[in-house]
């Protein structure tokens, strides 16, 4: 039987591997083929986005895997507001505390995300870079440009941010040198920036505050809004709900030019639209929710009583998984672009958790309450699909929300009592691993994987045909799955480098 401590410690795992799957999964759409000649099935991408096109029509409503992808991460980071700020409550930090910490780290995370997208391989202009390095440097003797100095460059700026973001030595580590070397990799990080070139564009071919990751800005926003709106409602749930149903009557009205709601909400922020946009808090109808499941699971965990919970068998728990599963299931065939069942899918979410509590042993409180949430919030999202004309991530609307909540939900619940309750936790330390770095992880897919594949190509090359093969024989269908096997394979060094990094203790933090 496994000690409270221990239960504890699943707990906490369980939620880094849904982070892990987060990051693993938009390594694996970003690198699925999108030659126009060599395409996938459309559910392979993002509805909206197929890049195939639609013959000239609307998009039609649709949902994907791919378009779950970043729900599912900020979901992950919902749930954990709770426990890191419960935390820091008991060691005595008073709310104006934490929402003033809360504001700094979004606006790091926003650093990262301007910094992350300046040093993207793919948008230098290397020839212009070189340039720069030769006359500043006076190094004349460099080397023509060539492909390879865009990973070259993109490495540079990984290395760049370890300073910065890894923290230093533990508990016991000096904070002047700390201090030091995070302001000497933050000049290094500004001098870097100053030398870069990119391809002209809207953004110029410097330097630009507007250049930044659009789904890390997205995060900076929550981290603070997040927070903060937990902070202030933590002691009553239903003034979550309040403020989601305030924020949502607020945001729709916003949206009709001319109105003061439109100029206050959205209008007089335009100085700082590179920091703050109305469009970026319509996600907080995930984090918000997101929060309450954190409470169960940390009530879970203060209430002791983990043995309890534990059902008396363990078929009944995978049945339980079964069923979770199979949910996503439906959601994936009901929600492809020109197919319907959304009955079929409403039913679906009304029945299976049902089913779970029946299945699952009746001591097993978290899981009936968790079911139930889920639930609730995929019959949400699918009502709403009637309001929104089905669901769209693009634009996003109510619909794709709440479905995303509700199989984020499902998901976290399946982690949990594969992790937790049946304590399979060597099937998942990849995963784990990724989880527990997410920054370096996400910098990690272009800056570090692909520079590093692209130097052991002469030693891939061979793996990659037969991948290629391999596959060709299986699948002998007209889709290139063999380059999406490839997709696999990268994905998989990914998984490799960020957990080679978490084992050395390069966790980065904001």
């Amino acid at each position: 039987m496994a000690s409270a401590e221990t239960q504890k410690t699943h707990r906490a795992l369980a939620l880094d591997a849904l982070r892990g799957i987060a990051i693993v999964l938009m390594c694996l759409s970003g690198r699925v083929p999108f030659d126009k000649g060599h395409l996938l099935p459309r559910w392979m991408y993002h509805a909206q986005e197929y890049p195939g096109g639609y013959g000239g029509a609307t998009p039609p409503a649709g949902f994907t895997w791919v378009d779950w992808v970043f729900p599912m991460f900020l979901f992950s980071m919902g749930v954990a507001f709770p426990f890191a700020q419960s935390s820091r409550l008991r060691r005595g930090a008073t709310t104006a505390t934490l929402i003033a910490s809360a504001f700094v780290r979004g606006i790091l995370i926003a650093a990262f995300a301007i910094y992350f997208q300046h040093v993207q391989p793919d948008l230098m202009d290397v020839t212009a870079t070189l340039n720069v390095v030769r006359n500043f440097f006076g190094m004349e003797s460099l080397a023509e440009a060539a492909s390879w100095w865009k990973h070259v460059f993109g490495f540079i700026g990984f290395l760049i941010l370890i300073p910065i973001y890894t923290r230093m030595g533990g508990g016991g580590a000096s904070p002047t040198r700390t201090w030091l070397i995070k302001g000497g990799g933050i000049l290094l990080a500004v001098l870097f920036l100053a030398t870069l070139r990119y391809h002209a564009g809207a953004l110029g071919t410097t330097f630009n505050i507007h250049r930044s990751n659009i789904i890390l800005m997205v995060l900076a926003n929550m981290a603070f809004f997040g927070t903060t709106v937990w902070l202030l409602t933590r002691s009553d749930r239903l003034w979550r709900w309040v403020f989601l149903a305030l924020f949502y009557v607020l945001y729709e009205a916003a949206k009709v030019p001319g109105n003061w709601l439109n100029y206050i909400l959205w209008q007089m922020w335009k100085p700082i639209d590179w920091l703050y946009s109305l469009n970026y808090l319509k996600y907080l109808f995930i984090v918000i929710p997101a929060t309450m499941i954190g409470e169960e699971l940390m009530e879970w965990q203060r209430s002791g009583s983990a043995h309890d919970d534990l059902p008396s068998s363990g078929h009944d728990s995978f049945i339980a998984v079964f069923l979770g599963l199979l949910i996503c299931g439906v959601m994936y065939v009901c929600h492809l672009p020109g197919h319907g069942g959304h009955v079929l899918l409403g039913a679906a979410a009304v029945a299976t958790p049902l089913i779970i509590q029946y299945m699952v042993d009746q001591r097993n409180t978290l899981l009936k309450r968790t079911a139930l949430f889920g639930s609730a919030s995929l019959v949400v999202g699918f009502v709403f699909q009637f309001v929104d004309g089905g669901i769209r991530k693009t634009p996003s609307n109510m619909a794709y929300y709440f479905v995303s909540l509700g199989l984020s939900i499902y998901l976290l619940m399946l982690l949990t009592i594969m992790i937790d309750l049946k304590q399979r936790i060597r099937w998942f330390r990849p995963l784990i691993a990724t989880g527990q770095n997410p920054m370096a992880g996400y910098l990690a897919i272009n800056n570090v994987m692909e520079p590093l594949v692209f130097v052991l190509s002469p030693i891939l090359a061979p793996i990659c045909a037969l991948l290629m093969k391999l596959t060709n024989a299986v699948l002998a269908i007209s889709y290139p799955w063999h380059l999406f096997s490839w997709a696999v394979f990268k994905t998989a060094v990914l998984v490799a480098i960020t957990g080679a990094l978490t084992r050395m203790k390069m966790i980065w933090r904001t």
